[in-house]
C-alpha cells in the first residue's frame, strides 16, 4: 500500500486477515496516497486489528470509506477507532456494524465523531448497544445538526 499510487478501492471481504493483517494494512495506510475505499468485512478483526487500522487513520490523507462490518471489534477497538476519527480529516464513512461494541465503545465513537468534521455516515447497527446509549448518541447528533452538520447514524 505505501508504494501504490493507482489503487482506489480494495475489497478484502472474508479473507480471514485477522488482527495481524489489519495491523499490516494500518501500517500501509500511513503513507498511502491513493486508496479511498477499504472494505474489510467479515475478517475476524478484533481490538488489536482495529487499533492498527486506527494508527493508519492518524496519518492517512485519502481514505474516505472504511468497512469493518461483521468482525470481532469490541470497546477497546472502538475506542482506538474513535481516536483515529478525532485526528483524521478525510474519512467520510465508517461501518462497524455487527461487531461486539457496547455502549462504552459507541460513546467513544460518538465523541470521535464530534471532532471529525468530514464523517457523514456511521453504522453501529447489530452491536450490543443499549437503548439509553442509542438515545444519547441521537441527541448528540441533533446538536451536530444544529451546527449545520448532517451525519447519518445507524444503530
Amino acid at each position: 500500500l505505501p508504494r501504490n499510487s493507482a489503487l482506489r478501492s480494495l475489497n478484502l471481504t472474508e479473507n480471514a486477515i485477522a488482527d495481524g493483517g489489519a495491523v499490516s494494512l494500518g501500517a500501509g495506510l500511513k503513507h498511502n496516497l491513493s486508496l479511498e475505499e477499504l472494505n474489510l468485512m467479515a475478517n475476524r478483526i478484533a481490538d488489536d486489528g482495529a487499533s492498527g487500522l486506527s494508527d493508519g487513520l492518524l496519518e492517512n490523507a485519502c481514505l474516505t470509506s472504511l468497512g469493518l462490518w461483521g468482525n470481532e471489534i469490541g470497546d477497546r477497538g472502538a475506542n482506538a477507532l474513535a481516536n483515529g476519527l478525532k485526528h483524521n480529516a478525510h474519512l467520510m464513512s465508517l461501518n462497524v456494524a455487527n461487531n461486539e461494541i457496547t455502549a462504552a465503545g459507541a460513546s467513544s465513537l460518538g465523541h470521535g465523531l464530534k471532532h471529525n468534521l468530514r464523517l457523514t455516515s456511521l453504522n453501529l447497527a447489530l452491536n450490543n448497544i443499549n437503548d439509553e446509549a442509542k438515545e444519547s448518541m441521537q441527541r448528540d447528533l441533533l446538536g451536530l445538526h444544529g451546527l449545520g452538520r448532517r451525519v447519518k447514524l445507524k444503530i
